[in-house]
Order: C-alpha cells, then sequence, then structure tokens
C-alpha cells in the first residue's frame, strides 16, 4: 500500500481533522486550480480553510505523524499511545494503553493508521 492510499484512509477515518503542521503530498492529479500548490507545504493555522478534499496528509513527515499519534491518543481518550518496532513480529506496533490494543503493521503510519480507524 502506498503512503498515498494510506493518507487517504486516515482522511477517511472520523477521527480524523487536519492539525497545523501536517505535510500535504503534492497533488498529482494534474488539477489546474491548483497547480501553483504542486509542492509540500504544511497545513496552516487555520486548516480547514487551507486543506481541500483532494489533499492527503505526507504520512513519511515526522511531524505529520506526530499529529496522527496525536489523533490516535484522542480518538481513543488515552494519555498513552506508542509506537515501536518489534523485532518478534519483525513489525510496528501501535500500543494504545490502557486500552490494551495492539496494532502490528509494516510501518509506523500504517500501524498508527490502524488504530485511528478502530477507534470507538
Amino acid at each position: 500500500m502506498s503512503l498515498a492510499d494510506l493518507g487517504r484512509r486516515a482522511v477517511a477515518c472520523k477521527h480524523w481533522r487536519w492539525m497545523p503542521g501536517m505535510l500535504l503530498l503534492p497533488h498529482v492529479d494534474g488539477c489546474e486550480c491548483c497547480e501553483e500548490r504542486n509542492f509540500p507545504r504544511r497545513a496552516a493555522r487555520l486548516p480547514a480553510v487551507f486543506t481541500t478534499e483532494i489533499d492527503v496528509p505526507d504520512l513519511s513527515d515526522p511531524a505529520t505523524l506526530g499529529c496522527l499519534l496525536h489523533l490516535v491518543r484522542q480518538a481513543w481518550e488515552v494519555e498513552r499511545a506508542v509506537v515501536w518496532w518489534n523485532e518478534h513480529d519483525q513489525g510496528w506496533v501501535a500500543d494504545v494503553r490502557p486500552r490494551n490494543f495492539v496494532f502490528v503493521r509494516d510501518s509506523e503510519a500504517h500501524a498508527l493508521v490502524a488504530a485511528l480507524e478502530t477507534a470507538p
């Protein structure tokens, strides 16, 4: 699964919201109205004003991943959710405590999106 596909899955989550500082992927759909915006850009202070339905978060960006982790914590209503590489399972683990939900996926971003998708 590409990072763009994973980003679209994140945006589709009921707990998703754009946060200031998130990096957006460049538009690649050839939209003329957005052509001047076809470069990586950060969501502004009021991201709802500066993002569109075709914007996708860049989940390879550390700041954007930090925002995604924050969204997971808010969605699960926990203060602690952590992500780490698990040698035994050979995968990234998103651990939501004290809820005891664990998501093992092939990337840090994928584990966090899985946690956001299944949040109550």
